[in-house]
């Protein structure tokens, strides 16, 4: 009996600080970009081109000796304009800021072109909407999201796998893109 007493106050231990630890992750991750933040100037600046996305983009990267510390990207479709922060810790991502802008029709949808197709409305920057995101990493694993509503999406969430996977790896790429110039 003892050993199932040991091991369910082990288990009500580690539950209480798993939803603890959220907040610390949160306040950690703003703690960490507020001195990246504030110490840019001293880090070595690399940019590039985005040679990887379909979309015209641009990256540049902020490295405290090889280490990276901050990757901003931005890439410009015809549907959309994102803009992403990544800010590692010792080599690790730790938070993702995005900022997705999503037009009201494609760039190339003009005046003259919805006229001829006999529409009303065409692209009109004045109708972008912006949705913005908050990821916040512990060891490259998606802890917490805050979605564009301003809601915690729910880490069990299926979306959740995929969209942690997208971002590592976007991250990823941008790094290595920073490191080949």
């Amino acid at each position: 009996m003892r050993p199932f007493v040991s091991l369910l106050l082990l288990c009500v231990f580690s539950f209480a600080s798993c939803s603890h630890k959220h907040e610390d992750i949160v306040g950690f991750a703003r703690q960490e970009k507020a001195a990246i933040n504030k110490k840019l100037e001293e880090y070595e600046r690399r940019e590039t081109t985005d040679r990887i996305s379909k979309d015209y983009g641009a990256i540049v990267g902020y490295f405290d000796d090889d280490q990276p510390v901050r990757i901003s990207t931005q890439n410009f479709g015809t549907r959309d304009r994102v803009f992403r922060e990544y800010y590692f810790y010792k080599g690790e991502l730790l938070l993702t800021e995005e900022q997705l802008f999503v037009y009201n029709k494609p760039t190339t949808y003009t005046e003259e072109a919805a006229k001829a197709a006999g529409d009303s409305v065409w692209y009109d920057d004045a109708l972008t909407q912006l949705q913005q995101s908050y990821y916040y990493f512990e060891e490259n694993t998606l802890a917490k999201w805050v979605g564009p509503d301003g809601k915690e999406v729910k880490i069990d969430s299926p979306i959740v796998f995929g969209r942690q996977t997208t971002l590592l790896s976007k991250a990823l790429f941008a790094l290595t893109q920073l490191q080949e110039e």
